[in-house]
C-alpha cells in the first residue's frame, strides 16, 4: 500500500507541458461494429453509446443516446436491448425520443444517458425527458423521479421534484442516488430529492460515488472540471481553468486536466474520467495531483485531430467522443466510445504502485517475505505517473535484478511515501511518528531537495539561489537538526535510514527552466555549486548516511550528450532525470548494501 499525506500541493508543483501516457494499458473493442444502427447479436451496433453501468453479474449495461434504448452486453460481445424502442427515421440517423412507461422495447426514452445499478434495479438519467427512470431486471421501466417534460431545480418528494436535463447518476452502498443535471448534484434518498449547495458548479455532467468507512466520497465533473466532496462534507476541486479565483488545487502541469466528461470513482483517491474534446480516457490521482492519460494519444488541446478509432497499447488507442466510463472487477474500465458507436475495454491499469493518503490507515500490512524500501519526499520523489520510470521503480526493478544484492528469503519492495510541497519539519514528523514508529519499512531513504527548504530558516517560498547562499546559516540548522529527527527515530526503532540530496533545475542550469523565466520575466538567473555544497554539508553535520545526487546532476548537466533533466517550467525530474537519479541510487544501495548486518 502506497500512502501520501494529503497536503495542498504548493508552488513547487509546477507544470509539465505534456502528460504521460500508460503504455501498460492495453484497449479492446467488446461491443459494437461502427456501423450506425441499434441491432442485437454478436457484438451489435450503436448510434450513440452515451453511459455505462456494471451489474453485479458483470454484464454491461450501456444507454444509447440517439438509439433512445437501453442495452445489455454480456462479457463476450454479445448485445440485448433491455429496454426502449422506436424506428430508425431521417435517412438512418435518428431515432425519434418519446417518453413511455412499459415494458422491454413498448418504453421510450428521450436522450438516455447516465445510468447506475442499485439494490437489483438499474437507473436512467432520461435528459430531455427531465427525469430519471428505473428498469426492473425483466424490462419493465417506470418513472422514479421527476415529471416528464417538465424542466426545473425544486427539490422534495420524487413525484413533485424537478430536474434540469439529468445528465450523470451515480449509487451509493446506503441507496443513495446522486444526479448530475444543469442545475448541480442532486441526491435522492428515502424518495426525498436534495441539491447539495456549492457543489458540481458550473454545469455538471456526471457523477461518481465511493463508498469508504467514514462514508461516500462524491465526485462531480463539468464544465469547470472535477469536484470531490468528501464523507466530512469538505468540498475540495480540481479547475480546467487555473487562473479561476476559486478556491482549488493545482495540477502538475499546464491545464492537464483536460475537459472532463464522464467520470468513475476507483477506490477513496483516484478518478477515471473522459475527455470528450482531446478524445481521451484520464486517470486523477486526487492527492497528488497527478493526472495520466490511459487512453488515447497524448496532447495539450486535441480537439478532432486526436479523433480516430484503434485498439491496442493505451498510448497507440484512440477515441472518438469518449463519454460514459465505468469501473469493473479487476478494474476492467468500460467506456462508451460515442462516436465510434462502440463499447471499449481498458484494462491493465496498474494503481498498486500509486500513492495513497498518510490518513487512510494507522498500519501498513506486510508480508514476512519482504525487504520494504520507503521513499519519502516530496512530490520529485513520484512525478512518474507510472511506476516503471519512476525513481522507486527504477530502484526496485534494477536493486532486484542485480546479483549483488540477492536476499536468500525475502525480496525487495519499494514504497513511495509523498508529501506533496511540505516542508522537511514535516517530512521529518511523520517519519518519526508513524512510519519508524510503525514500523511501515525496513530501510527509509528520504530525498532531501531544494523544494523541501521553501519556508523554512527565513526562507521564501521559491528562493533564488542568491537566496539560500545569504541564510544558509539558517536553514542548514533546520535541515541538520531535521535529519537527526528521522534518524533517531528510525534507530530507536531498528530501521536504517538513508538520505539522497537533489537540486531543481535552476540551482545547476539556468536553461533547465527557460519558460519559466520567460513566462515571469525575461531574465535567466545564474546558478551556483554553493548551494549544493551546502546542502550537503548540513546533511553530513547530521551524521546520517547520504548519496549526493546533486553532484550526480551536476556531471550529467555537463555531459556533451546531455538530456533534458528537469521540464522546461517544472522542478521535476524529466524521464531522462528520473533514470540519472535512479539507476545512480541503486547502485549506491548494492554496494553499501544497508539490508546487511
Amino acid at each position: 500500500m502506497m500512502i501520501v499525506l494529503a497536503l495542498v500541493i504548493s508552488s513547487a508543483s509546477q507544470a509539465t507541458v505534456a502528460e504521460p501516457t500508460s503504455p501498460s494499458t492495453m484497449v479492446r473493442t467488446l461491443a459494437g461494429t461502427g456501423a450506425l444502427g441499434v441491432a442485437d447479436g454478436e457484438h451489435g451496433s450503436f448510434m450513440a453509446p452515451y453511459g455505462v453501468a456494471y451489474g453485479p453479474d458483470g454484464t454491461l449495461y450501456v444507454s444509447d443516446a440517439i438509439g433512445q434504448r437501453v442495452r445489455m452486453v454480456s462479457p463476450t460481445g454479445r448485445v440485448t436491448t433491455l429496454a426502449g424502442g422506436g424506428p430508425i427515421v431521417d435517412k438512418g440517423l435518428w431515432v425519434r425520443g418519446g417518453y413511455r412507461d412499459g415494458k422491454g422495447s413498448q418504453a421510450r426514452f428521450d436522450h438516455p444517458a447516465g445510468l447506475a445499478w442499485s439494490r437489483g434495479r438499474l437507473y436512467v438519467a432520461d435528459t430531455n425527458n427531465h427525469c430519471i427512470r428505473v428498469i426492473t431486471p425483466d424490462g419493465t421501466v417506470s418513472t422514479f423521479a421527476g415529471s416528464p417534460g417538465t424542466s426545473g431545480v425544486s427539490d422534495g418528494p420524487v413525484t413533485t421534484a424537478a430536474f434540469k436535463l439529468p445528465a450523470g447518476l451515480a449509487a451509493a452502498a446506503d441507496g443513495t442516488l446522486y444526479v448530475a443535471d444543469y442545475f448541480g448534484i442532486r441526491s435522492i434518498h428515502d424518495g426525498i430529492v436534495k441539491t447539495i449547495p456549492a457543489f458540481g458548479a458550473g454545469g455538471p455532467w456526471s457523477v461518481a460515488v465511493s463508498d469508504t468507512a467514514q462514508g461516500t466520497v462524491v465526485y462531480a465533473a463539468g464544465v469547470e472540471g472535477i469536484d470531490r466532496m468528501g464523507a466530512d462534507g469538505k468540498i475540495d476541486r480540481f479547475l480546467i481553468d487555473d487562473q479561476s479565483p476559486t478556491p482549488h488545487r493545482n495540477m502538475e502541469g499546464i491545464e492537464p486536466l483536460g475537459f472532463p466528461s464522464g467520470i468513475a470513482a476507483i477506490g477513496e483517491y483516484f478518478v477515471i474520467y473522459t475527455d470528450v474534446r482531446e478524445n481521451t480516457v484520464r486517470l486523477l490521482d486526487w492527492y497528488a495531483g497527478a493526472p495520466q492519460i490511459i487512453g488515447g494519444i497524448d496532447v495539450y488541446d486535441g480537439i478532432s485531430s486526436a479523433a480516430g478509432w484503434a485498439d491496442g497499447r493505451g498510448d497507440a488507442s484512440r477515441f472518438d467522443a469518449p463519454m460514459g466510463v465505468a469501473v469493473g472487477r479487476n478494474r476492467q474500465i468500460a467506456v462508451a466510445d460515442m462516436a465510434n458507436r462502440r463499447v471499449r475495454i481498458i484494462s491493465g491499469l496498474d494503481l498498486d504502485h500509486e500513492s495513497l493518503p498518510a490518513e487512510s490507515e494507522a498500519g501498513i500490512p506486510r508480508k514476512a517475505s519482504e525487504y520494504r524500501i520507503a521513499f519519502v519526499g516530496n512530490s520529485a520523489v513520484t512525478s512518474y505517473l507510472r511506476w516503471d520510470d519512476g525513481i522507486p521503480g527504477i530502484v526496485e526493478r534494477k536493486v532486484r535484478a542485480d546479483p549483488r544484492a540477492a536476499m536468500t528469503k525475502r525480496s525487495f519492495v519499494v514504497i513511495p511515501f509523498v508529501f506533496a510541497g511540505s516542508p522537511i519539519q514535516a517530512q521529518a514528523s511523520y517519519i518519526e511518528s508513524l512510519l519508524a514508529e510503525m514500523h511501515a519499512a525496513d530501510l527509509i531513504i528520504f530525498n532531501l531537495n531544494t523544494v523541501s527548504l521553501y519556508d523554512i530558516g527565513g526562507l521564501s517560498d521559491r528562493p533564488t539561489d542568491r537566496e539560500m547562499i545569504e541564510k544558509g546559516p539558517q536553514w542548514t540548522a533546520v535541515v541538520t537538526e531535521s535529519l537527526r529527527t528521522m534518524d533517531g527515530a528510525c534507530k530507536r526503532n531498528g530501521v536504517k535510514f538513508i538520505v539522497y540530496t537533489t537540486p531543481v533545475g535552476d540551482n545547476v542550469s539556468s536553461t533547465e527552466g527557460s519558460w519559466g523565466h520567460l513566462e515571469s520575466e525575461p531574465t535567466f538567473l545564474e546558478p551556483s555549486t554553493e548551494v549544493g555544497d551546502l546542502m550537503n554539508a548540513a546533511v553530513q553535520a547530521s551524521g546520517v548516511t547520504y548519496f549526493d545526487g546533486w553532484s550526480v546532476l551536476e556531471n550529467e548537466i555537463r555531459s556533451p550528450q546531455h538530456i533534458a533533466l528537469f521540464g522546461t517550467q517544472d522542478p521535476h525530474f524529466s524521464p531522462h532525470g528520473r533514470a540519472v537519479i535512479g539507476n545512480a541510487l541503486a547502485d549506491f544501495l548494492v554496494r553499501t548494501k544497508p539490508w546487511g548486518p
